[in-house]
């Protein structure tokens, strides 16, 4: 639990004019840290800035915070991706992706397989499949 204190940075109001509340857990961060942790979170959460929109920046990170096992982290960002328009489809979607990455992942890994024949690999497929191959 947070302890309660004052809330005298003005950091505070602008969280609360912007989301509507302060989350306790802004109350557990440094008071010194504070206006760059709520920057971050405002890039990360709110921004429409950059080369991915609202929707898939959530879909990347509930992949993300599957892959990471993360149990606050996975229904934060389905109901964000879901409040930006992702359907159902896709939220599954992508946890087929993390699973099936996973799955891949573990396998190669306890077969200690080469990387740089997987990378001579993949860009051969790629190349079959009509691609440009790039460097991995």
């Amino acid at each position: 639990m947070v302890e309660k204190r004052k809330l005298t940075n003005p950091v505070y109001e602008e969280i609360k004019e912007t989301i509507g509340l302060i989350p306790e857990f802004f109350l557990a961060i440094p008071e010194r840290t504070l206006r760059e942790q709520w920057d971050l979170f405002k890039d990360a959460f709110l921004s429409e800035e950059g080369p991915f929109d609202p929707k898939t920046k959530e879909l990347i990170g509930l992949a993300a915070s599957a892959g990471m096992d993360c149990e606050y982290c996975i229904p934060v960002h389905t109901a964000l991706s879901k409040f930006h328009n992702a359907t159902n489809e896709e939220v599954n979607e992508t946890a087929q992706l993390v699973r099936s990455v996973g799955q891949w992942s573990r396998l190669l890994y306890a077969l200690d397989y080469d990387k740089d024949l997987l990378r001579k690999e993949i860009r051969a497929i790629i190349e079959f499949l009509g691609g440009r191959p790039r460097p991995l």
